[in-house]
């Protein structure tokens, strides 16, 4: 376990996190089977749910998209090119996707779509929204307050 915390330290690319690796605990899975069979399993009872349009796909501004009430959920991104593979789809209890209203582009930029579907989630369930001071959210966390930029 130590070896692999060392391992996984060394080859994490943070740049531009602004030292969120330090107040995120980080976990190190061998395969993708491994990390959904730990997340499903007790005392997280997590349900995975990947970020693809397919033809299953659910909206994920649509009514109870993320259950009544919400259940913990795990969400897999796709892949920027291809989206999530046949075999990580496979993982999934079920997808969900961003809803378009034009016709401009194929698809959202991967990081855009989880950003959507994260901010639907966090709606949906009811987290309440963070303070804000001007044009900043406010940050209860005491790391962050000892981050200074370069």
């Amino acid at each position: 376990a130590e070896r692999t915390r060392k391992r996984l330290a060394k080859n994490l690319r943070t740049f531009g996190a602004h030292g969120v690796e330090r107040r995120v605990p980080l976990r190190a899975f061998a395969s993708l089977q491994q990390l959904v069979a730990w997340a499903k399993r007790a005392p997280r009872n997590c349900r995975v749910l990947g970020i693809e349009i397919g033809e299953r796909a659910v909206s994920c501004a649509a009514p109870g998209v993320f259950g009544t009430p919400a259940a913990p959920t795990c969400f897999l991104p796709g892949n920027e090119g291809q989206g999530l593979l046949e075999s990580q789809i496979a993982l999934c209890d079920g997808l969900v996707y961003v809803p378009q209203y034009a016709s401009v582009t194929a698809s959202l930029n991967v990081n855009a779509a989880t950003a959507c579907v994260l901010s639907w989630f966090a709606a949906a369930v009811g987290y309440a929204e963070v303070t804000r001071e001007g044009a900043k959210y406010v940050v209860k966390d005491g790391l962050h307050a000892l981050w200074k930029p370069k």
